[in-house]
């Protein structure tokens, strides 16, 4: 789909309030990086997550992703052979 089109279906205002039910960096990041699906194959396993998603929502109303950090920056750090501090490595914890 060509980028005019998405100004013009407000795709970005769109994002930015997907955006906003975000609960951490990474999260927001995906979702203003999302873009329109281009087969059906691609929009029907998107429904399909969709789907899942809000059944899990509904057997787990109280579920959220509390105790999450962005830990992209850590995990580069290590598999350039750096050294984790104890909180780092708790960060990582909390998130798994």
């Amino acid at each position: 789909m060509n980028p005019k089109y998405w100004q013009t279906l407000e795709l970005p205002k769109i994002l930015s309030r997907l955006a906003e039910h975000t609960s951490f960096s990474a999260g927001r990041e995906l979702a203003l990086a999302l873009e329109p699906a281009t087969t059906l194959e691609e929009v029907r396993c998107r429904q399909e997550e969709t789907t899942q998603a809000r059944r899990l929502l509904e057997v787990k109303p109280d579920l959220h992703l509390g105790g999450a950090h962005d830990v992209r920056p850590l995990v580069g750090h290590a598999e350039r052979g750096g050294i984790l501090q104890p909180q780092e490595l708790l960060d990582i914890r909390d998130t798994l």
